[in-house]
């Protein structure tokens, strides 16, 4: 943004009733509040998982605590894993191996290079009823 449009801005804004500030001050905090929950976010996925137990287990308490790595293991020994989100697979973007999709609450990792579809027809229509198949695709998870 430019120094004239930030002075422009500050001029409307100082020109707003206090009902209107009011209204403008809560938006801006909530934009705040947004972008300082999306750099926790991020700050916590960049951490180790040791790293994250000690944050998860001193929110409420000061300095590390020293159980946690008897924590994250007790967590990991109970299948517990951090999750990654899986976009949904979408016509017409080109999937190369070793990317995931999710498909009707599955996830699927590509076989190949270069891959549009996912279901492929086969069998003679006019002899048998069809059969969909996913010969680029492989079920890794649910």
């Amino acid at each position: 943004m430019e120094i004239e449009q930030v002075a422009e801005l500050a001029r409307t804004v100082a020109a707003l009733t206090q009902r209107h500030q009011d209204f403008f001050n809560g938006l801006v905090a909530d934009e705040r509040a947004k972008s300082a929950q999306a750099e926790t976010i991020a700050r916590l996925w960049a951490m180790s998982d040791v790293a994250v137990v000690n944050a998860a287990a001193t929110v409420h308490g000061n300095g590390i605590n020293p159980e946690a790595l008897k924590a994250l293991a007790i967590l990991r020994e109970a299948g517990f894993v951090r999750e990654v989100q899986v976009p949904a697979f979408l016509e017409g973007i080109v999937y190369n191996k070793g990317d995931r999709v999710m498909v009707r609450g599955r996830i699927y990792e590509c076989l190949s290079d270069c891959v549009t579809g996912f279901y492929r027809c086969e069998g003679d229509p006019t002899v048998e009823v069809p059969r969909l198949t996913t010969p680029n695709w492989q079920a890794v998870g649910a």
